[in-house]
């Protein structure tokens, strides 16, 4: 039951599920699944080894590099002592049901191994024109703006939101529950663990405004000298109180 739209290209080892739609003039490469009911808009690239799970949307002109995950499970469980258990039995992890999709919006570029989790109820977004570089993850929930940028490794915790043409550098890690406004900045290998107001540019880990991080970063730098500084002035008040002592001062 699956369909296809005009001028489609459909390579070797291709699964489509039940109740997939595929729009007109898109290339699936070789060795990709796609679930059930999902779809695929127009003029879609996807190249190998590619999986977009069930009931998951990818709009038109969308691109995914090999290796991508659409709408695998979201990292969500709840520890609890087994139902039934007797008392004092230690908890386990147990699986909370992630029902949501995933959803890809128009021209949208993933690179390599970029994973999208389907959200726990809802939808997990993925603005129209944003383009991620290899091996982005971002969790289940997350409403990612329009013409973002995301370098490679960075990771975005479960139901970040961020706003529009936000840029965040290679490894940055966004908390959960945060939102990041419009046109934010984050320097490369950050930890944001604050919301961050439209317009600023944070870095470091705790991420900061970037001109605070540049003072730490400096201040970090002269740790060494400001050590032995410190270790040599200690030297001098032991000795001058030694003085004083002998005096009877």
């Amino acid at each position: 039951t699956a369909q296809l739209g005009e001028g489609c290209h459909v390579g070797p080892f291709v699964h489509l599920g039940p109740g997939v739609r595929v729009g007109d003039r898109t290339v699936l490469m070789s060795h990709i699944a796609v679930g059930s009911d999902a779809r695929i808009g127009s003029d879609v690239m996807i190249h190998p080894n590619v999986t977009v799970y069930h009931g998951c949307v990818l709009g038109d002109r969308v691109t995914l590099h090999a290796g991508c995950s659409i709408g695998h499970d979201g990292y969500g469980y709840a520890t609890h002592p087994p139902e039934g258990a007797a008392p004092n039995t230690p908890p386990i992890h147990q699986k909370i049901p992630q029902v949501g999709i995933a959803i890809i919006e128009d021209d949208c570029e993933l690179g390599a191994n970029c994973s999208v989790d389907r959200a726990t109820l809802g939808a997990t977004v993925v603005g129209k024109g944003s383009k991620f570089s290899n091996n982005v993850v971002i969790g289940h929930g997350c409403a990612v703006g329009r013409h973002n940028l995301l370098v490679a490794q960075v990771g975005l915790a479960g139901s970040v939101t961020t706003g529009n043409y936000v840029a965040l550098g290679g490894q940055v890690g966004v908390a959960g529950h945060l939102t990041l406004g419009d046109r934010v900045q984050v320097a490369a290998t950050s930890g944001v663990m604050d919301n961050i107001p439209a317009g600023e540019t944070w870095g470091g880990a705790p991420a900061v405004p970037l001109k605070q991080a540049f003072r730490n970063f400096s201040y970090t730098n002269k740790l060494p000298e400001l050590t032995t500084r410190v270790k040599h002035l200690e030297r001098k008040l032991a000795k001058l109180e030694a003085k004083l002592s002998d005096s009877g001062a």
